[in-house]
């Protein structure tokens, strides 16, 4: 939400809200800024280098906790406050946008194979709050494998499962998918292995 959006604002908006939004717009300020200004890294500061790079490598590492625990007190914000009839109210709507920026901030700081392997705790709070689209698309940009996975097995049926998960396999077919997919079946203890997955099979 930008500072004169913030300004027009409800004047009954609780403050709370309000607060969470004022916190998003600077960090957002900030993060645009810098990086207009081509900035290097986010992610967590290496003992190498001179003072000046290590002391500014701590301050780029500050200033991600900062805005990942920022996301997460948004996320549960959101978590604990949306509703079919607050959804499309614009404190919520602006809120979303907020955190849809700062996650993929924190997301690309995050290797996409470890995010494969692991999933994203992140883009998994939109996912639980309803913001399927949302979530989706985080997921296949920044390849949390596992919530796509998981999505096509909860909420898709026979012939548009077996689809979309091959449309995947394509898409990431050298992004390891596949071994993602056998993970996931190998841990939900299903009892054989969908066809064209034994060959991983040891």
């Amino acid at each position: 939400m930008e500072e004169r959006e913030l300004k027009e604002a409800p004047q009954d908006l609780d403050r709370h809200t309000w607060t969470i939004l004022e916190v998003n717009a600077a960090i957002i300020s900030v993060l645009e800024g810098v990086q207009h200004a081509g900035s290097q890294e986010w992610s967590p500061a290496r003992n190498d280098g001179d003072g000046a790079e290590q002391n500014q490598r701590k301050k780029s590492e500050q200033f991600y906790e900062a805005a990942v625990k920022q996301l997460n007190i948004s996320l549960q914000f959101l978590a604990d406050s949306l509703t079919d009839e607050t959804e499309g109210q614009s404190p919520c709507t602006a809120m979303l946008d907020q955190c849809s920026t700062l996650a993929k901030f924190a997301l690309s700081n995050q290797t996409k194979k470890h995010l494969a392997s692991k999933g994203s705790s992140i883009i998994s709070a939109f996912y639980s709050i309803g913001q399927w689209n949302l979530a989706l698309g985080l997921a296949m940009e920044f390849h949390d494998f596992h919530l796509l996975i998981d999505h096509c097995h909860k909420h898709l049926r026979g012939k548009e499962r077996a689809a979309e998960l091959e449309g995947y396999k394509k898409k990431y077919e050298k992004d390891d998918f596949e071994l993602a997919l056998y993970d996931y079946y190998c841990k939900s203890c299903l009892p054989a292995l969908p066809v064209g997955m034994q060959k991983f099979h040891i």
